[in-house]
């Protein structure tokens, strides 16, 4: 288990790591046990485990991009690219009026969407280095719980049960 000071509130993963953000303001990155590992011992000294902290702010969402990029969203009503192989932030749009509850990314990694207590969704297009706010959504009456994107199609769900 990955221990946090505080709730976990956002989760991810890739083939090769575990991504948690939490109400402490931390990223922390574990590295997946492989499955050609012979024994449990060696599993365990392979594990690498990496904290970052990012804000002074409660983080809520999480998103992976790339193994080593990833899409951060929270109290401070911003989403970020950051990146653990540099322990840096790479770029930051902040558009959201409230917390970002969620983040949601296309199958090719170009589009990422958030979602927000300002019950709004925006779509972000994104490249390793940059995030820019494409188009903003702000018909729902609810905040956004859930969002999910493909290469035509935002999904968003929301705390009164509408999609």
């Amino acid at each position: 288990p990955i221990a946090t000071s505080g709730g976990v509130t956002g989760v991810s993963s890739c083939n090769s790591n575990l991504y948690s953000v939490g109400e402490d303001g931390c990223l922390r990155v574990s590295s997946l046990p492989s499955l050609s590992e012979d024994s449990a011992q060696s599993t365990a000294q392979s594990l690498r485990r990496r904290n970052f902290r990012i804000s002074p702010m409660p983080l809520s969402a999480i998103a992976v991009l790339q193994s080593e990029l990833l899409a951060v969203g929270g109290h401070d009503n911003s989403v970020a690219l950051y990146s653990t192989s540099c322990g840096s932030s790479l770029a930051k749009g902040q558009v959201h009026a409230d917390t970002v509850t969620c983040l949601g990314v296309s199958p090719c990694s170009s589009t990422l969407v958030s979602g927000s207590r300002d019950q709004s969704v925006v779509t972000w297009a994104c490249t390793p280095s940059s995030l820019k706010n494409e188009l903003t959504f702000d018909d729902l009456q609810q905040p956004i719980t859930c969002v999910a994107a493909s290469n035509s199609l935002v999904l968003a769900g929301a705390s009164d049960g509408q999609i």
